[in-house]
């Protein structure tokens, strides 16, 4: 078999949500159940159990190969991107996208994937990279047969490489930073950790941080810092609508305490970074992750930030892009 005939996909499981290089959902499911839900929800059946998507987010965990946490997510993902691949494809331009048996024949089509994952640059050792790597031959590598929302989904997985995030990111982008300078930081803000690395010629350097400062230690504050000065139960997609400035009908004095704990939570991001004695004024610096666009604008007000050399990666995709990008490159 050629490699060319192999479906690439990009997958970054993070602890918020999980992305393929196209698509978005929730870091977070339930099951396993033996019977299919009544009312419609998005679900994989997979060894005769199903699993539903949900917007509650899975417990924090370092290493996600202990448990199907992992795997059931990575389903989801590649069952969407091939979904997302088939209905954009012009192979279908003469028919309905709806159309099930013509979607549900080009995904039979799809019978070999290569897959591009990745570790926090704090994980990227060689043994955490080779687990993952053993963790997805595990259940891929001799076939794996499931349904997804009543499509079919049968392949295997050929090749599977692993990538540092945060790298992966920058690399997805047609930035001259990674061209123009020799070192450059990123700081990617996912879900629980802010990750910290120095690249040197787009290497990876030794000498890198991870702190417990992610959105979602955010979000979990705010919460619970309304609900009891204020009675009110919030969400993570309210406080999102906040601070992204979308639409909302959430009360003055709750969107001044969530914009003031935004604030101080990014505040204190730069306080970290100037404590681990990170250089981030004498070099470019790329923030990537969901985490980094939602506090962008706090972060950009600390009088510490040199808006000259900070850069954003605005797409929250940009893990898996450059997972899918990389692999590519490499085949």
């Amino acid at each position: 078999m050629k490699k060319t005939n192999m479906t690439i996909i990009g997958i970054d499981v993070g602890n918020f949500d999980t992305k393929s290089q196209h698509t978005t959902l929730p870091s977070g499911f339930e099951g396993p159940y033996m019977t299919k839900p009544i009312l419609e929800r998005e679900c994989i059946c997979l060894n005769g159990q199903y699993y539903f998507l949900t917007t509650d987010r899975l417990y924090y965990a370092q290493d996600k190969t202990q448990d199907e946490r992992c795997i059931v997510l990575t389903l989801f993902s590649i069952a969407k991107e091939i979904l997302y691949k088939i209905i954009k494809s012009p192979d279908l331009a003469y028919s309905n996208p709806s159309d099930h048996a013509a979607i549900q024949e080009q995904i039979k089509k799809i019978s070999h994937i290569a897959l591009g994952a990745g570790l926090p640059i704090a994980h990227y050792r060689k043994n955490d990279v080779q687990n993952l790597i053993d963790y997805y031959q595990k259940y891929m590598s001799d076939g794996i047969t499931f349904e997804y929302n009543d499509f079919q989904f049968s392949f295997s997985m050929d090749i599977c490489k692993i990538y540092p995030q945060g790298g992966a990111a920058a690399a997805s982008i047609s930035s001259s930073v990674l061209t123009q300078y020799r070192t450059y930081y990123i700081f990617d803000i996912g879900g629980y950790t802010l990750d910290i690395a120095q690249f040197v010629e787009g290497i990876p350097q030794k000498d890198f941080h991870s702190f417990e400062m992610g959105i979602i230690t955010l979000y979990d504050d705010i919460i619970e810092k309304v609900f009891r000065d204020c009675d009110i139960t919030l969400t993570y997609n309210l406080i999102e609508d906040v601070l992204c400035g979308r639409a909302h009908v959430i009360q003055n004095v709750v969107v001044n305490i969530i914009m003031d704990m935004a604030k101080r939570h990014a505040d204190k991001i730069i306080a970290a970074l100037r404590q681990a004695k990170v250089a981030f004024t004498s070099y470019p610096c790329i923030f990537v992750g969901g985490g980094s666009i939602v506090l962008k604008k706090y972060i950009l007000s600390n009088a510490l930030i040199r808006r000259d050399i900070v850069h954003f990666v605005a797409d929250t995709k940009a893990n898996a892009k450059g997972y899918a990008k990389l692999l590519r490159a490499s085949l």
